[in-house]
């Protein structure tokens, strides 16, 4: 009976150290990370500094405009853009002296028109004592035998359709003098166009 407790007792020994070695220890061991040398594994990324800046007033006006800041913080379209200039008359209208007008010191330099068989009085003043000349005088030329008032140089008729130049030169009363004096000379030009 003893011998058969004895074995009993070796049997349950026996089966619970059975039960209690599937391990070596009897603990379950869980290795970390490791590297291939056997220490831990260390991450070596550098993070990257990341600096936001903030666009330019020059720049956000090109990227709405749709046009690319130049160096200097203006857009190419600014940078190319040229001021253009406005046109200019290339000579003014001639001026109509219709019936019996008048050329006067204001119309030096300028043209005046006037229609064929009119005519126009020639009134420089009398400051001045004055020679008029017709470049071509089959075109204009002077009425002879008419009285004229102080201060005016004679009439002229329109004769033939064209283009000529009035001139005249007004000398200084003082040139007649003696000694003459060195005042200078007035020159005076008109362009007269006759219209049919």
């Amino acid at each position: 009976m003893r011998v058969a407790l004895l074995v009993l007792g070796l049997s349950l020994l026996a089966g619970v150290a059975i039960a209690c070695g599937d391990e070596p220890g009897g603990a379950t061991v869980t290795p970390s990370a490791q590297t291939a040398t056997g220490t831990p594994a260390e991450s070596t990324a550098t993070p990257t500094a990341s600096v936001a800046t903030s666009p330019t007033p020059a720049a956000m006006a090109a990227t709405i405009a749709g046009t690319t800041p130049s160096a200097g913080g203006s857009t190419a379209a600014e940078a190319t853009a040229t001021a253009t200039p406005s046109a200019t008359p290339s000579g003014t209208a001639p001026t109509s002296l219709g019936d019996d007008g008048v050329v006067a010191l204001a119309d030096n330099g300028h043209s005046v028109e006037v229609r064929v068989g009119k005519t126009f009085l020639v009134q420089l003043g009398a400051d001045l004592n004055w020679t008029v000349d017709v470049a071509d005088q089959s075109i204009v030329s002077r009425v002879q035998g008419i009285a004229v008032i102080r201060g005016a140089q004679g009439v002229y008729r329109a004769n033939r359709a064209g283009t000529t130049e009035l001139t005249a030169v007004g000398d200084p009363p003082c040139r007649g003098a003696t000694p003459p004096c060195a005042a200078p000379s007035q020159s005076f030009r008109v362009t007269v166009v006759v219209k049919p």
